[in-house]
């Protein structure tokens, strides 16, 4: 019998029995339920736990499919952990959980075998990317909320749009902002400039590839890492979780065939952010992670034109341009991936020009993303609000 059989018959038991204990869960913990899929969702609602927890002393109940999730080990009072797994008992959970409030990152809710509670439940849709909702997602994907925390403009005039388009009831729509970016800038912030060397000579490239038939990954991953080494700039490559969960054999692939570069690394953490902080440029495609270091670090991005990052059918529906791709010439530079020749000397001249593109992203960041540096107080503002029935915070 192998473990890995052992491993999953002891997660399926794992997750019937929070099953069957979040069944009797009373009201003081069932108020508020977060859901994560992976242990990477909590980047982008933690924060929110967090001041809930300890500004409003509000108890939370934490929920993840993730074995491996760091939620479960969680200790604080005020959180309450579980695992469900991928299975049927999350299925079961879903169409009988009780709450005043749900929140969570996970789109197309209703859509497919998750559907919404048959109790009175109120979903709250936390973004966990900039880009626009009318592209990269499904058709329907955040039809089932009932509030969704927007990003910035884009968010509001596109699902506005939807809701036209598809003769949908109006969501609340709350301006928010996005945690993950708010993240980003505190820490460099905080950085200070001995601890990120500015070297005009060599220039440290974060490679940040999204998943999916777009990306680098599919198209032109080794022949960008092979010109960028050649050139000896260092590397680092940053791999979607998706990416790592469809091909888990990558990263060790990757790191036998240009370590001996001596400018080539693997960065495996999902959360932690020591890697952008090191870059100085980031190297990009459809993705939305160009968006959160151009506009977080105020660093620029080579965006590769990798084919349109496109899993809405009903794109043409929607007659509003793509937040992602209205602002990519403002991060930088867009390079098509049969230039990559270039690529060397276009990294050297952004660096060049540092200074000047921190200015130019402060301002970008400023006119296109809602509430910087208090995101996640303001949606832990709302969902509190809501929770008391005081609604101090109106949706648009």
């Amino acid at each position: 019998m192998s473990s890995s059989w052992l491993t999953g018959l002891g997660n399926t038991v794992s997750a019937w029995q929070s099953l069957f204990a979040l069944s009797g869960l009373d009201s003081y913990w069932s108020s508020i339920i977060f859901y994560a899929e992976s242990n990477a969702d909590w980047a982008h609602i933690a924060p929110i736990v967090q001041i809930l927890n300890e500004e409003y002393q509000q108890p939370v109940t934490c929920i993840t499919s993730d074995p491996a999730d760091s939620i479960l080990k969680s200790h604080h009072k005020l959180v309450r952990p579980f695992f469900i797994g991928s299975g049927i008992a999350r299925t079961v959970f879903f169409q009988m959980a009780r709450a005043k409030a749900f929140v969570m990152t996970l789109t197309d809710l209703d859509s497919y075998y998750l559907k919404r509670s048959k109790n009175d439940v109120h979903y709250f849709y936390v973004f966990h990317a900039l880009v626009s909702s009318h592209g990269a997602y499904r058709e329907h994907a955040f039809d089932a909320y009932d509030t969704v925390f927007c990003v910035g403009p884009h968010h509001v005039s596109e699902i506005r749009e939807q809701e036209k388009v598809y003769h949908l009831k109006a969501k609340n729509l709350v301006e928010a902002g996005y945690c993950r970016l708010d993240q980003v800038f505190a820490c460099a912030a905080n950085q200070s400039l001995d601890s990120h060397r500015i070297n005009l000579e060599n220039p440290v490239v974060l490679l940040a590839p999204t998943w999916g038939p777009s990306s680098m990954v599919n198209n032109c991953l080794d022949s960008v890492i092979k010109t960028l080494t050649a050139a000896k700039i260092t590397t680092i490559l940053r791999l979607h979780p998706m990416t790592l969960r469809h091909h888990p054999e990558l990263p060790d692939r990757l790191v036998a065939d240009y370590a001996d570069s001596g400018c080539f690394s693997f960065d495996s953490s999902l959360q932690a952010i020591d890697s952008l902080l090191q870059a100085d440029i980031m190297v990009a495609d459809h993705g939305g992670s160009g968006l959160e270091f151009a506009l977080g670090l105020e660093r620029p991005v080579v965006s590769i034109a990798t084919p349109a990052k496109i899993h809405n059918t009903g794109r043409d529906r929607i007659a509003l341009p793509l937040f992602e791709d209205q602002i990519r010439d403002e991060m930088g530079v867009r390079l098509d991936p049969d230039e990559l020749d270039k690529l060397p000397g276009i990294v050297k001249e952004l660096h060049a020009k540092s200074a000047e593109w921190r200015s130019r992203l402060a301002q970008t960041r400023q006119s296109n993303i809602f509430n910087v540096g208090k995101s996640a107080q303001v949606m832990a503002d709302y969902i509190y609000d809501f929770v008391a029935g005081s609604q101090k915070g109106k949706p648009l």
